[in-house]
């Protein structure tokens, strides 16, 4: 018996490209060290016919949660709140494919000084999937005469590093948990309260991410 192997290579249709940059194999332009390869999360899951396909949330500073359950079918959605203890602290229904609110009273706000986040479960029929989100409020106001970018209705200063994501043993990828927690809190012991983040392994998690 013959078996026939399809191989589909995206990079041969358009709008792809070829690799440049980090990616080529003989770097002219850059410092960095040369890579390639698939660099997010590969694994297979089981699902209903009828399952979440995107989480969309945003949790504001006065406890509205708007969110968005996509699925491929239009059918009823519930989303809970909960907090580090498991309990839940609100929930709201809507429908999958269309945003709806619900409120969360008295959240604990999130902030570089306090990064609360809140665990999320959204069921759609006999699909349940968890995320995370952090109450907090990203808007613009006159400061002193000057236009400033506000958190929960408060200029921060933005202050901190790129970080490229780049391992000496995997490139993007971190050896441990462990490299990761001591980079952000020697960015926080120099007194920082950002890091912007290249793309990277590192920020890969299992299926169905929610937005904060």
């Amino acid at each position: 018996m013959s078996r026939t192997v399809f191989v589909y290579d995206p990079t041969d249709l358009p709008p792809f490209v070829n690799p440049t940059g980090k990616q080529s194999r003989n770097p002219s332009h850059i410092w960095y060290r040369s890579c390639s390869g698939i660099w997010q999360t590969v694994w297979l899951e089981s699902v209903p016919e009828n399952h979440v396909t995107k989480l969309d949330v945003a949790a504001g500073m006065h406890g509205t949660v708007t969110a968005t359950v996509h699925s491929n079918q239009t059918v009823p959605v519930e989303i809970s709140v909960l907090d580090d203890h498991g309990k839940v602290v609100g929930s709201g229904h809507g429908k999958s494919n269309s945003e709806f609110e619900f409120t969360v009273d008295s959240p604990k706000l999130w902030s570089p000084d306090s990064p609360v986040l809140y665990n999320l479960t959204a069921k759609l029929g006999e699909d349940v999937v968890s995320s995370y989100t952090g109450f907090r409020t990203v808007s613009r106001g006159v400061v002193d005469g000057i236009q400033r970018p506000l958190l929960n209705g408060k200029f921060v200063f933005h202050f901190g590093t790129l970080d490229q994501g780049f391992w000496p043993d995997g490139i993007y990828l971190a050896p441990n948990l462990e490299a990761l927690v001591f980079d952000l809190k020697t960015l926080k012991k120099y007194g920082m309260n950002m890091v912007r983040k290249h793309v990277s392994v590192a920020l890969q998690w299992p299926r169905h991410p929610g937005g904060c």
